[in-house]
């Protein structure tokens, strides 16, 4: 009597063995969706400009999320050009503000900081 292994499966539940490798396999803009956010600001915070493509240390630090520059409770819309890389203090600072350009985020951070630093 023989016994046989079930392949393994990936996270929808296909069997790695089913398919071509590119059928099996997922896009790297699928499995990681902000990878494309990431690497327009080169890991840098788009407000501050922190590059936390150094060391770990700095980017463990930055707690980079990403922000929507148009806040979607002002109708701002969940599309890469809309999406922006921010560290904590800078996603802290711009809140829900409604900003209709990354320029327009980037000066209201700028205000903010300066008006907290007194």
């Amino acid at each position: 009597m023989s016994t046989t292994t079930p392949a393994p499966t990936g996270a929808n539940g296909a069997s790695f063995a089913e398919g071509s490798r590119s059928q099996r396999v997922p896009k790297m803009h699928e499995e990681y969706p902000y990878q494309e956010v990431y690497e327009r600001f080169r890991f840098k915070c788009a407000y501050c400009d922190l590059d936390c493509s150094l060391d770990f240390e700095t980017w463990f630090r930055a707690n980079l999320a990403i922000d929507h520059i148009k806040p979607r409770k002002h109708g701002g819309e969940n599309t890469t050009e809309n999406l922006a890389l921010a560290c904590h203090s800078c996603n802290l600072y711009k809140g829900s503000i409604d900003c209709n350009s990354i320029e327009e985020a980037r000066e209201i951070v700028r205000r903010k900081k300066a008006e907290w630093a007194h």
